[in-house]
């Protein structure tokens, strides 16, 4: 089920994945944003991506300069 909140004049939704998107719904926007927490794996954020440029004829494009690159060591039990 899709989500939809208005803050601060933005809409915004929670999905699982790009097979909850409302192209529709999404189609009269002229930017959209996407965002994830830190335990949504990087392939289904890149399938949303994929299918909002598809669907909607967009280009997407990384804003910001959040780069990860702290890397934990796995503990020795692991290794």
């Amino acid at each position: 089920e899709m989500c939809i909140r208005d803050r601060c004049g933005a809409s915004s939704i929670l999905i699982d994945g790009a097979e909850e998107l409302d192209f529709k719904s999404l189609s009269k926007y002229k930017s959209i944003g996407i965002t994830a927490g830190a335990s949504a794996p990087e392939s289904i954020v890149q399938s949303v991506v994929k299918a909002i440029s598809l669907e909607l004829n967009t280009v997407a494009e990384e804003l910001g300069e959040n780069k990860e690159n702290i890397y934990f060591r796995l503990p020795p039990e692991l290794r």
